[in-house]
């Protein structure tokens, strides 16, 4: 999934430290042919979701956090060209 989201090949993900059993998210650091391009933190109570994805390269750079328990409010568009089926 990181890989896609980034669009790099050869993507390794590595742990930044070591883990602490009290803590309740873990950094990786991500890299790309041997340099580093950002980190990605993730979840380590319940699902090992991402939490965090911060990433740059020379096309630009992210800067994403992730709500899983947010319920999203999205409101259906009034001005609508063509009707949804």
């Amino acid at each position: 999934l990181v890989a896609s989201i980034i669009g790099a090949d050869g993507l390794s993900l590595d742990a930044a430290g070591e883990a602490d059993p009290e803590a309740t998210s873990l950094e990786f650091l991500l890299g790309s042919g041997g340099s580093p391009i950002g980190s990605l933190t993730v979840a380590t109570t319940g699902p090992a979701v991402p939490l965090r994805l911060v990433a740059a390269d020379p096309r630009g750079d992210v800067d994403v956090t992730f709500g899983w328990d947010v319920d999203p409010q999205i409101i259906a568009p009034k001005d609508v060209a063509i009707p949804c089926p």
